[in-house]
């Protein structure tokens, strides 16, 4: 049986491959994938940007949605016809490990979890059941933007209703961000980025006040609203240039600069050791810190009651040939999210 694949095969290289599928093992499923995410975290892989990458050739792609075609000898977790979410994160089930296909005879590499074809082998604990009514486009989503996004808020940051925030970077990371913070009813809720589209959606997903960085000073914008400094920002833009200011932005005492954003492996920003002194603090977020198999309900559940919006994530479909297109969308900031719909066969 063979697949349509996104498959890396240089740096800043995707290439459209028909892949020979491996023999399942006991602990991997066989997904026929309906709809998947493209991050930044991929567009860094794709553009070398997280460091040598010693497996390419090698297929791509981390948060998807789809059903279930074949299970392993000891999968119990799900069964054949299920609809289910895969996410890079761990949760319940066997780990499966790497797995190889083939491209006329060489071979392609792939860790427990890729997305970016029409079927893929999949370790049972990248898999989650969903109820059968989910909106499959939505339900991609579920892979890594919502709950990286809800749980740096939730889990990592833990903000309080009431709190003054600040995003920094309104991609589909930020924009879910802003819209749990709305939730949580946080005062204000500063955006800054670059595109005013961008800014746009994040006045429609909750944003208070929003602040183009190209054309004006945002911590200056956002302490003269806050003067004594804002609880919480949130780093999403993987910018090491405006992390100081992120930092300087909170206030003395409790401020809480937390970074999501993925940035260039290279790359380092100095920062005025007096703002930690003043008892400001910087924490990291690992996927929004969740325990899949306790968050992820949760999630599902504020999706499919719209708690969650996400049809300002979901609106640029693209066919898997197009990817190269919605990679160069993604990075223009005409696309926030790209999202690649797998036809029925």
């Amino acid at each position: 049986m063979k697949t349509k694949a996104a498959v890396l095969t240089s740096t800043k290289q995707v290439d459209i491959l028909d892949l020979e599928i491996p023999k399942l093992s006991d602990e991997q499923v066989l997904v026929k994938i309906a709809y998947s995410g493209l991050c930044r975290t991929q567009l860094m892989e794709i553009n070398g940007l997280k460091g040598p990458d010693k497996y390419i050739p090698h297929c791509l792609g981390h948060e998807a949605s789809g059903y279930i075609v074949e299970t392993g000898a000891k999968i119990t977790k799900i069964k054949t016809g299920d609809p289910v979410v895969l996410s890079w994160m761990k949760g319940s089930g066997l780990e499966g490990g790497a797995s190889s296909y083939k491209y006329l005879n060489q071979k392609v590499n792939a860790g427990s979890i890729t997305t970016f074809m029409n079927y893929a082998v999949i370790s049972e604990n990248r898999i989650f059941p969903i109820p059968r009514q989910t909106n499959m486009i939505n339900a991609c989503l579920l892979g890594c933007v919502i709950p990286t996004a809800y749980g740096a808020v939730i889990n990592t940051a833990g903000v309080k209703q009431g709190s003054n925030v600040a995003v920094w970077g309104c991609g589909g990371i930020g924009l879910m961000i802003i819209q749990a913070l709305k939730f949580l009813g946080c005062k204000n809720i500063f955006a800054i980025d670059l595109f005013e589209t961008k800014l746009s959606l994040a006045s429609k997903l909750g944003a208070t006040q929003t602040i183009n960085g190209s054309t004006a000073n945002s911590l200056e914008e956002i302490l003269k609203s806050v003067p004594n400094g804002i609880d919480y920002s949130f780093e999403s833009s993987g910018s090491t240039s405006v992390m100081p200011d992120a930092l300087s932005a909170t206030k003395k005492q409790g401020g809480k600069l937390i970074i999501i954003g993925n940035t260039d492996y290279r790359e380092s920003f100095n920062l005025q050791i007096s703002l930690l002194n003043d008892g400001r603090q910087i924490l990291g977020s690992w996927g929004g810190d969740n325990k899949p198999d306790h968050h992820f309900p949760r999630y599902i559940k504020w999706l499919g009651d719209g708690e969650i919006n996400v049809n300002e994530l979901n609106s640029m479909l693209y066919q898997l040939e197009d990817i190269n297109l919605a990679i160069e969308n993604m990075e223009t900031g005409k696309a926030v999210r790209p999202i690649f719909y797998m036809p029925n066969e």
